[in-house]
């Protein structure tokens, strides 16, 4: 079930990921410290994505650019619904 940021507690993540809560702070500190974590990873894999497309010069400049502003992985979308509110 999807809570959302606020909704969500240390108790619910234990419970998906399988960790228990010392591991989670023990890891992140607290469930902010988990969600910049999450959040560096997905704006880094998105921007290496993002790259990619751009070097790619089979194709012209517009539709690399073009492609980048509609890019959206069936991951990222799956990250933006788990921190929906």
């Amino acid at each position: 079930m999807l809570r959302g940021y606020g909704s969500t507690s240390v108790d619910n993540l234990s419970s998906a990921t399988g960790l228990g809560k010392g591991s989670l702070y023990g890891a992140f500190g607290d469930k902010h410290g988990l969600f910049m974590r999450v959040l560096d990873e997905y704006v880094d894999a998105h921007l290496n994505n993002v790259r990619t497309l751009l070097r790619d010069t089979t194709y012209a400049a517009y539709d690399r650019l073009n492609d980048t502003s509609g890019f959206r992985s069936k991951e990222s979308r799956q990250t933006s619904q788990l921190w929906a509110a």
